[in-house]
């Protein structure tokens, strides 16, 4: 398992000089720590996380963004939801696991990304917007789908922009 601590740190709970030294630059979060130490602690329970990979955490507040490899989402989301469910009630907040992208700037990847995080909330679109000051993304959400969504527009909007390194205004319509 590929952790943003290294293993021993999230199997014993305190971290090593090196691991600390990352916490104090900012390289990690206590959400990142707190979310390693739970998955070594369910690794017991499911064997399916032996070859899972943890880049990072994002946290906005009322939703935790775990961002894996492509192709390992379903590794941390476990059958039928059964990892991130035990995280979430762990942490107390919603998690929604995204794979990391290439480019930002591709629409199609910048969709994805949006998808996984409003899930099971509908997508309607993703548009370019033209400004004089340069070009923005709009995503649009079906305005039934205003109280499936995990988090507010802000937070979510502040998760992409940590995802992606894009601005993306959140909307309903």
């Amino acid at each position: 398992m590929e952790l943003p601590i290294c293993e021993v740190c999230a199997k014993t709970g305190l971290l090593c000089p090196g691991c600390e030294e990352r916490l104090e630059k900012g390289e990690i979060t206590e959400t990142d720590v707190e979310v390693s130490k739970k998955l070594v602690e369910l690794k017991e329970k499911y064997p399916s996380l032996e070859d899972a990979v943890l880049l990072k955490t994002i946290d906005t507040g009322n939703l935790v963004v775990l961002v894996t490899e492509p192709g390992m989402a379903g590794k941390l989301i476990g059958k039928r939801g059964k990892i991130s469910k035990e995280l979430s009630e762990h942490l107390g907040k919603k998690i929604r696991v995204v794979e990391r992208i290439e480019d930002p700037n591709d629409i199609r990847q910048l969709r994805k990304i949006i998808q996984d995080l409003i899930i099971p909330a509908r997508l309607l679109s993703v548009n370019v917007v033209y400004e004089p000051d340069g070009e923005r993304f709009k995503a649009v959400i079906h305005r039934n789908d205003e109280n499936r969504v995990p988090a507010s527009p802000e937070e979510l909007e502040r998760a992409i922009k940590e995802l992606t390194g894009t601005e993306v205004k959140v909307t309903f319509g």
